[in-house]
């Protein structure tokens, strides 16, 4: 199959359309439609602000579905990745009872019960098997709720993404359940080549079994959806025949495989009416909404999501996934777009495309595309005074499109806009993340000024705790080109990037910024970390802060109560690293310092057993790059330097260097702490880490 002239634009228009489906129904997630109905009658907006909940929201049906594809190129094999290894993966990126799943327990939560069974040891798909966990568990609706990309991958070959659907789906899911992220898949697939609602719905119901109860759905829906020509009729059949009534558990995926269906063949081509009618028909208003809105966005067109509401503006691109790996969990839909089309290539055996504009970080290369950037939103003087807008990108420029940011600022007064890249909440659904930039890291803004009152710009990182970083300002032209970097200094940890302008008199004009690119490196420094400090990562049990006996040292100690657990910082956007910090182990089997690390089961580890100093790379698995004899002493304060250059990692004790080895496989990743099954703190710790971006 020859490469798709527009593959990265569609890949960003269906994970855009999975996005805006997630985010227009999550609020009132589990209504019914007579309660839908009665409040708002039919869903044609966004309604968070009415039940007072943020847009902007941590979700199992994003994080989940742009985390486990992540699986095809871990394993390095792509569509030809083992059944058990996608199992793996969910061991790899889920923070127990923290990352991506609803935490429900045993039995009640489908994905948490498929969790603790390959915890304990079961492998895919075994772990999802209704042998394992009973038809009722087995058949919930979160296969096909995480399954949209990997029909992203595996356009015009609905046959790939089948099969990779089926394997995905069978780590937590078996029977119907699988049948419907297969059906998904397909459609996904198919709607890369295939703009027919129509055909699309009767070529990929053909990779299922004909027999099959989903494929009785899909039969139904269709044939009341062809008699009847309002919706809600039909719904009242899907009701009748397929719903909770018959269907039970928390959220069973027949009843709401079936409103999927029927939002698709009465919205056909029209994105805003699929997407009204799988919203306001309830049940799982956000998992349908989702998978509706991906294949409804490739059918439409990404010039025609925002035809009859401005769907995508409100929210500028801003996503979170957070995994266990702080990599992308605070990042936006073209990024994670570009990295999905790049693995699409590589599976397709298409050639890659080049990173655009020279790898930057913030390209807008597509239209409507914000990376996230917003005006800032803590009632600065002239809030409000900034409008951002996508763009075509004027001659001489590196691209094709660019960012608008329009300012108008009377005396006193600035326009700021930023973007999000480090965030934390621990309610539903918690964000965990680790940022991407910091102190030492360079920031290079490139664009163009066409400003014909006086005013000025710089930009500015806003670090946790509200305090701003500010570089030195410049002062605008009427017509003047923009290329400036800067360098913030700063030992803290950066939530957002950004922009301003102000000036001694009113001003007004427009910035037109074609990129945005980090390079340099990222560096932390702290005497002592808090329980709950922002910018790590824990899968740990517990913390407390020094013991009796710890004199001077302001130590922080964590505590894990079985297998290894992990407190890290940075993300696969660091290579060369240096960690140091003053150590101390109170008891614990397995203890120190973590390089390279890229999840719970992808690490280079500088550990101490209680009888040997060891290198270990676990990919998937462990291996002991190096080893020497070592028994380190209860609560003896140790001063650890691990240092990785160009694929060495080594570790030096108190000044001295006691081993090394060669680490190859992956070199990039974040750096932190290891506790297997005890007690180990360290205070004093300075991190610096060269940026790679990727």
């Amino acid at each position: 199959m020859e490469p798709l002239v527009d593959y990265e634009k569609q890949v960003y228009t269906a994970a855009l359309g999975k996005v805006v489906g997630v985010y227009l129904g999550r609020p009132f997630e589990g209504w019914s439609r007579e309660s839908i109905q009665e409040k708002w009658g039919e869903i044609t907006r966004y309604v968070h602000e009415d039940v007072n909940v943020p847009l902007i929201v941590s979700d199992d049906d994003i994080s989940g579905t742009f985390t486990f594809v992540r699986a095809l190129s871990d394993s390095g094999e792509l569509e030809n990745t083992p059944a058990d290894f996608f199992g793996k993966t969910w061991l790899n990126y889920l923070i127990e009872n923290k990352t991506i799943l609803w935490w429900g327990g045993m039995s009640h939560s489908t994905e948490h019960t498929a969790f603790l069974r390959l915890k304990s040891g079961v492998p895919s798909p075994e772990s999802g098997s209704m042998k394992r966990n009973g038809r009722e568990v087995a058949e919930q609706i979160g296969a096909q709720i995480f399954i949209d990309a990997f029909g992203m991958v595996a356009p015009g070959r609905p046959e790939v993404a089948v099969e990779l659907a089926r394997h995905a789906a069978e780590v937590s899911h078996d029977g119907e359940a699988v049948y419907a992220a297969q059906v998904v898949a397909a459609m996904v697939s198919l709607a890369f080549v295939e703009k027919e609602m129509d055909a699309l719905l009767a070529a990929a119901v053909k990779f299922i079994p004909e027999t099959s109860l989903i494929a009785q759905v899909h039969r139904d829906v269709r044939k009341w959806a062809s008699e009847y020509p309002d919706w809600n009729d039909t719904y009242l059949r899907i009701k009748e025949t397929y719903g909770y009534d018959t269907y039970g558990g928390n959220c069973h995926v027949v009843p709401n495989h079936a409103v999927m269906v029927m939002a698709w063949a009465y919205g056909q081509r029209d994105f805003f009416k699929a997407l009204s009618i799988a919203s306001t028909a309830g049940w799982d208003t956000d998992c349908n909404a989702g998978n509706v809105g991906t294949v409804s966005a490739l059918v439409a067109g990404l010039e025609h999501l925002n035809d009859r509401y401005a769907f995508h503006g409100p929210f500028a691109d801003r996503i979170y996934l957070p995994t266990a790996d702080g990599t992308d969990s605070v990042t936006d839909v073209l990024r994670i777009a570009w990295k999905i089309a790049g693995l699409g290539r590589k599976l397709m055996r298409w050639p890659p495309l080049p990173a655009p504009k020279d790898n930057a970080w913030f390209h807008f290369e597509m239209p409507g595309a914000l990376h996230g950037f917003m005006p800032r939103e803590n009632g600065f003087p002239g809030q409000g005074n900034v409008l951002l807008k996508n763009v075509s990108a004027p001659e001489g420029f590196e691209g094709t499109r660019c960012l608008e940011y329009r300012f108008r600022c009377g005396i006193g007064q600035k326009s700021m806009a930023e973007t999000l890249l480090a965030y934390s909440q621990s309610n539903s659904y918690a964000v965990v993340s680790t940022p991407v930039i910091g102190g030492g890291t360079s920031i290079r803004i490139k664009g163009r000024m066409q400003v014909p009152s006086p005013a000025k710009v710089r930009l500015y990182l806003a670090l946790h705790g509200n305090g701003i970083l500010y570089s030195e300002a410049i002062s605008c032209t009427p017509e003047g080109e923009m290329d400036f970097e800067w360098i913030p200094q700063t030992d803290g940890m950066a939530e957002r990037p950004g922009i301003e302008v102000y000036g001694e008199t009113p001003c007004h004009g427009t910035l037109l910024v074609d990129s945005i690119h980090f390079g340099g490196r990222r560096a932390f420094r702290a005497a002592s970390l808090s329980a709950d400090d922002f910018g790590w990562i824990s899968s740990m049990d517990n913390t407390r802060g020094s013991f009796s006996n710890d004199r001077l040292e302001d130590m922080r100690y964590w505590v894990k109560n079985s297998e290894g657990g992990v407190l890290v910082t940075g993300t696969r956007n660091q290579g060369d690293t240096r960690f140091s910090c003053n150590f101390k182990i109170h008891a614990a089997d397995r203890a120190g310092i973590l390089l390279h690390y890229q999840g719970l089961q992808r690490w280079i580890g500088l550990l101490f057993t209680r009888t040997a100093l060891q290198i270990v790379r676990n990919n998937y698995g462990e291996t002991v790059l190096a080893e020497i004899p070592f028994a380190y002493e209860e609560n003896k304060l140790m001063h650890l330097e691990a240092v990785s250059e160009e694929g060495r990692i080594s570790l030096a004790i108190d000044g001295k260097r006691v081993i090394g080895a060669q680490g190859g496989t992956f070199m990039v990743g974040g750096a932190g702490l290891y506790i297997d099954r005890g007690v180990a703190g360290m205070c004093d710790v300075e991190l610096s880490q060269k940026m790679v971006v990727s």
